[in-house]
């Protein structure tokens, strides 16, 4: 229809008419180009919202997985402590018979599990981080997931672990280590009775004094 009427206003030498209608052209794809913009402005703010909101939700799970690896670390470093000193005194292993033994298998236990970056490492994958209109934030993210891929390696560090536990295998019985594992979950160091006597403390801690193999990454662990 407009292309019509510019057409007949040309041939008439209507030339305001031709201009309005021109006009009429730029300004209705003027608006349908902003239209578009709006729409898809909107859209993103609504994707920004959506990922925000799932970032938030990771860091609340974040906070609560460190928060439990700081406590269980904690308790690591306090056995490792107890082995060392156990072995220079049968007696404090005696008189702690129970954590005496607890540590001898616990302490070379992870005391921190991976995080899991979904959220960040999807908008990654997909190019998306630019959605996030803070570079504050996206800097931020930056600063602490790199720094979780730096350190992850040194918390997850195996073999000095592996070593002292093939080093120290064999030294407690079966029922020890089945009353061990049911607490495996526990960030605080269990006082419950795993059935330790003082005498088989002491036989333990003196079994552990001889395995220089096994003494000699104690150091290495707490580290």
């Amino acid at each position: 229809m407009i292309p019509r009427r510019i057409a007949e206003a040309i041939a008439s030498q209507n030339w305001f008419i031709v201009f309005i209608e021109v006009m009429v052209v730029v300004v209705g794809i003027f608006i349908g180009l902003q239209v578009d913009d709006w729409n898809e402005v909107r859209k993103e703010r609504i994707e920004e919202r959506a990922y925000l909101e799932r970032l938030q939700a990771d860091f609340a799970a974040h906070r609560e997985e460190l928060t439990f690896a700081i406590g269980l670390t904690d308790v690591r470093l306090k056995q490792i402590d107890m082995l060392e000193a156990g072995i220079r005194s049968f007696d404090l292993a005696a008189e702690n018979s129970d954590r005496f033994i607890t540590a001898v298998e616990k302490a070379s236990w992870a005391s921190y599990l991976p995080l899991e970056p979904n959220t960040y490492a999807e908008l990654l994958s997909t190019g998306r981080v630019t959605l996030l209109h803070s570079r504050e934030l996206r800097d931020l993210l930056i600063t602490f997931y790199g720094g979780i891929v730096r350190w992850e390696p040194i918390l997850n560090a195996t073999d000095e672990r592996g070593a002292f536990r093939r080093a120290a295998a064999g030294l407690l019985k079966k029922e020890y280590l089945v009353a061990i594992e049911e607490d495996a979950e526990n960030a605080e160091w269990p006082d419950d009775n795993i059935g330790a006597t003082p005498a088989e403390a002491t036989a333990i801690a003196q079994g552990l004094a001889g395995r220089a193999d096994a003494i000699k990454w104690l150091p290495r662990m707490y580290h």
